[in-house]
């Protein structure tokens, strides 16, 4: 005959626990290419070993929505649970990110070094106190326009966090 001990979990841990479950049961199904709708969350979670109640599922997936751990979608009139999306801000960024990276390698590669050294750096070759830089080359502006560009995206993200 089996023994059974009862373990006494806080209330909160427990809620937390299959919140995370619900999160992990909809991205599972994700990468393996299959939607998730209400029904199949009910599916799961009506069942032992977590038998929760109609209102409870929809609660907690609310506040999961909420949260920004799990976002929906509409499609033919049926609601779809996904994992979140990137905000608008991280996408925003990340484009300039990309653009400020290969606008500076295709400076590097095409433009010639006295342009860079000119326009970029601002070299005047008839002043005597000026070092000429033996490569001059995009990196230092890049990464520059980068660590600005990342300041700039999290402050962002913070602002539409706060909304």
């Amino acid at each position: 005959m089996p023994k059974f001990k009862f373990a006494l979990v806080k209330e909160e841990d427990y809620r937390e626990g299959v919140k995370r479950k619900m999160k992990q049961f909809v991205e599972e199904r994700w990468l393996q290419g299959k939607k998730t709708t209400l029904q199949d969350i009910q599916n799961v979670f009506q069942k032992p070993p977590y038998n929760l109640s109609e209102p409870t599922v929809r609660k907690y997936l609310k506040k999961l929505v909420n949260d920004g751990k799990l976002s929906t979608y509409y499609r033919n009139g049926r609601r779809y649970y996904a994992p979140p999306k990137f905000p608008l801000s991280i996408k925003f960024g990340i484009a300039v990110a990309v653009t400020i990276i290969v606008c500076g390698v295709v400076i590097d590669i095409f433009v010639p070094s006295e342009c860079i050294l000119k326009y970029v750096y601002l070299y005047n070759p008839n002043l005597d106190n000026q070092t000429t830089p033996q490569n001059p080359s995009m990196l230092p502006i890049v990464t520059y326009l980068l660590i600005l560009t990342t300041i700039f995206t999290i402050f962002a993200y913070w602002m539409e966090k706060k909304k």
